[in-house]
């Protein structure tokens, strides 16, 4: 394949992917500490029906029971929605990782160390101050996400 000679190709190493994965994990522990985090498909879905305008990204992790077929309905669904309505879409690698970065920084969301909670889907909401890691992950989801619906690793 050969580029016009006035697109400039960058190719990705994996400590740029890894730079990706440390950004979003700050995110989603800053969100956990300033409690704007929403969690669970169907809490999800009804913050998304109820006030959209308020959700700064919505993350899915891949990888989850793919024989579900209610979950991968429940999560067509919610792409669905987020790309009808302009809101950045992230694909994470494992649901586990996102739970546990989430129950390490909010200890609020778990119970006696036992989590009941669905990480299936996470919003984020968007902050009252604007803080650094927020605004270059709404950068990386402007510019990137759309173009190529990467599935980001998450580093725990």
């Amino acid at each position: 394949m050969t580029f016009p000679e006035d697109i400039e190709v960058t190719m990705t190493t994996d400590a740029e992917r890894m730079t990706t994965g440390m950004a979003l994990r700050q995110v989603i522990q800053n969100a956990a500490e300033s409690r704007r985090l929403v969690a669970g498909v169907f809490e999800c879905a009804q913050h998304l029906n109820n006030n959209p305008d308020n959700v700064a990204m919505c993350i899915l992790p891949i990888g989850t029971d793919h024989e579900d077929v209610t979950n991968h309905i429940q999560h067509t669904l919610v792409e669905a929605f987020c790309w009808e309505n302009d809101i950045p879409l992230i694909k994470v690698d494992s649901a586990k990782k996102l739970a546990a970065i989430i129950e390490q920084t909010d200890l609020s969301f778990t119970d006696n160390h036992v989590s009941t909670m669905d990480y299936g889907c996470v919003l984020i909401q968007h902050p009252k101050v604007d803080n650094e890691a927020d605004t270059a992950m709404e950068l990386f989801c402007n510019n990137v996400l759309p173009d190529d619906h990467l599935i980001i690793e998450i580093p725990v």
